[in-house]
């Protein structure tokens, strides 16, 4: 075996196929009950592209650290599929970040939200219900260590 392969043992291989990440795929997907097959197929693939990449540029050995990252992952792939008429925003440069780290830091403060939705968004199109949808997400999942994550890959 080549030894950059020897670092460490990950014992579930596919993340997919850890039970923490099928409950937590399987309540973010019940989370949108008017998803079809299609949407759902389009966040696993997003999320399993994304994940795929990460784990040949960055392996992570530390099983905990390696479902935090899959659990993230999978919240960025929603951000992504949910609203792509976002996405230009959300990806694009600001003194205190990627779109996306700067709503996700204002998601707690009202003031702070209606800034930054100026700042990032502003007059943009964009889906209904997309920035409250978004800034529950951010808020209730780590949305902070979620946009930092879709920096990197940015």
């Amino acid at each position: 075996m080549p030894q950059h392969l020897t670092s460490g043992v990950i014992p579930w291989r596919p993340i997919e196929q850890h039970p923490q990440i099928q409950a937590f795929l399987t309540a973010r997907l019940a989370d949108h009950q008017g998803w079809s097959i299609r949407d759902a197929k389009r966040l696993l693939n997003v999320w399993q592209l994304h994940e795929r990449l990460l784990a040949a540029a960055s392996p992570i050995t530390d099983p905990d650290a390696r479902l935090e990252r899959a659990e993230h992952l999978i919240l960025l792939a929603e951000i992504i599929t949910r609203w792509p008429s976002l996405q230009r925003s959300l990806h694009s440069a600001y003194p205190a970040g990627r779109g996306l780290q700067v709503l996700a830091a204002a998601a707690d403060d009202d003031t702070a939200w209606t800034r930054a939705v100026t700042e990032v968004v502003g007059d943009r199109a964009i889906e209904p219900d997309a920035l409250p949808e978004l800034r529950r997400l951010l808020r209730l999942h780590a949305g902070l260590a979620v946009a930092r994550l879709a920096a990197t890959l940015s």
